[in-house]
């Protein structure tokens, strides 16, 4: 009886990594914000470490307002490594952590597009490298800027309705005070 000996492949190893930069964002420091942002970087690694074509080359936090990218650090250094090739992915939990101005989140996202680099916006499932997510994270790029608006107009209303309530009150106490 003859032997058939069959030789089976080396299985190839893959060596080349997408290196993946993870954006995360919070507006305060209040204690709810901050156990946001641990939130936001436990789960983004997690998925990074998931996918093994992936490697983790750094993390950028911001404890700004999402309405400006320019008084952000960690948002313009992650936009610099970039340009300098240092990142494949940008991972963020969702398009509101990117920012909350459309124009601004836009014209990031078709710069980084240019450089060939893909922003993964995970709550949503969304990628800026598929054509047809764009519309949809313009859109609700769109609804995330209304929606801080709103929140900023409902803060003031209301901090200027209990000061107007205070100050009246002051006021008139200290008006008693010196005619008595």
């Amino acid at each position: 009886m003859e032997k058939t000996i069959r030789q089976i492949p080396q299985r190839r190893h893959f060596t080349e990594y997408k290196r993946v930069g993870i954006y995360c964002r919070v507006s305060t420091t209040n204690r709810d914000q901050i156990n946001s942002l641990s939130t936001q970087v436990s789960a983004l690694t997690q998925r990074v470490y998931q996918n093994f074509h992936w490697k983790l080359a750094d993390v950028y936090l911001d404890i700004r307002s999402g309405t400006s990218i320019s008084d952000r650090n960690q948002f313009q250094r992650m936009v610099s490594d970039c340009e300098d090739g240092k990142l494949d992915i940008v991972l963020t939990q969702s398009i509101s952590r990117l920012g909350r101005n459309t124009v601004d989140i836009l014209r990031t996202l078709q710069q980084l597009t240019a450089l060939e680099v893909e922003v993964i916006f995970d709550e949503q499932n969304l990628s800026s490298s598929d054509a047809s997510s764009s519309f949809l994270i313009s859109l609700l790029e769109s609804v995330a800027e209304e929606e801080n608006r709103n929140n900023s107009q409902n803060t003031y209303w209301g901090i200027k309705k209990k000061s107007d309530g205070r100050f009246i009150k002051a006021v008139y106490e200290k008006v008693l005070r010196l005619h008595t």
